[in-house]
């Protein structure tokens, strides 16, 4: 899960090199900050689960 503004060419192909890197198709999901917060099923069950910032910290911890 990608969020906040981001190039979406260098977000699929950064997810294309980790694909050949793991062997595992990874399928980004780009949100701006006010999807991020809105309410949804999806994201409540993304929010409880582990997560790895990889820029920044969690927004939601």
């Amino acid at each position: 899960m990608v969020l906040g503004e981001s190039d979406v060419d260098a977000v699929y192909e950064a997810c294309a090199r980790t694909e050949a890197s793991v062997h595992r198709p990874v399928n980004p999901t780009i949100l701006t900050p006010e999807e991020f917060a809105a309410p949804s099923g999806f994201l409540d069950k993304v929010r409880g689960g582990p997560a790895v910032a990889v820029i920044g910290e969690p927004p939601w911890r």
